[in-house]
This record gives structure tokens, sequence and C-alpha cells, in this order.
């Protein structure tokens, strides 16, 4: 019966230290959310990915089941500049990670040379 007490106890107690949950949102300068951006959640220590989620069309993410330790989240979009959040630290229920504000790219293309060339095969109606 001891015995079974205590398995009881170290499952309930590893299903409390997973329950932790991270929740935030991406957005635009224009303060317009990013409906699919992808989301990382990376360990502080080592930019380990932990988790990857995307982001709904109310541009909102959530991680569940954390295990308690330091994270950062980066969020990334075709089109937009990498954007990361500061360090925080799980050790309760739930985080709320503070807005991540993406910045549009602005790249310039190479000029572009177009060259034709004539067909080496010459069709004439007289000819078959």
């Amino acid at each position: 019966m001891k015995k079974i007490l205590t398995l009881f106890a170290a499952i309930s107690l590893t299903a409390f230290v997973y329950a932790q949950k991270i929740i935030g949102t991406v957005k635009d300068e224009q303060g317009k959310p990013l409906n699919a951006a992808n989301v990382t959640l990376q360990k502080a220590g080592d930019s380990s990915i932990v988790k990857i989620n995307a982001v709904n069309t109310d541009g909102k993410y959530e991680f569940i089941n954390i295990p308690g330790g330091k994270y950062f989240v980066a969020a990334s979009f075709t089109g937009y500049t990498a954007s990361y959040s500061s360090v925080f630290d799980v050790n309760g229920s739930q985080v709320t990670v503070p807005e991540i504000v993406m910045v549009k790219t602005s790249t310039n293309l190479a000029a572009v040379t177009i060259v034709s060339k004539k067909p080496m095969v010459e069709v004439k109606s007289d000819k078959t």
C-alpha cells in the first residue's frame, strides 16, 4: 500500500511540474496580428528549441506542459525580421510573454538582365 501511495504522489508531482502554460501575441508595427507566424520556445541557456507553434488568426500563441526553467520566444514570418522576447522564468501555472512586434524587411533586388536568343529551328510555311 505504501508503494502505491508513493507512486501516486510521484505521478501527481510530475503532472504539477509540467502543468505550466506560456501565452503571448505577435503583431506587426501597426498592431495587426500576424496570422500563421512561427514561434519557437527556446531555452535561455543554450537556445535549444523546446517547442514550435504557429500563431492563430488573433495573433495569439500558447505552449502547454512546459517544465520549469528560463526561456525566451523567437518569432519569424516571411517578409519580417526575426524578433525575440526577453528571457522569462517559468515557475508557476501560467506565464504571459510581453507582445512581440515584428518589423517588415525591405530588400532591394539586384539588377536583372534578360537575354533573348534566336530559336535554332525556323518554321517556314512552304517547307515541312
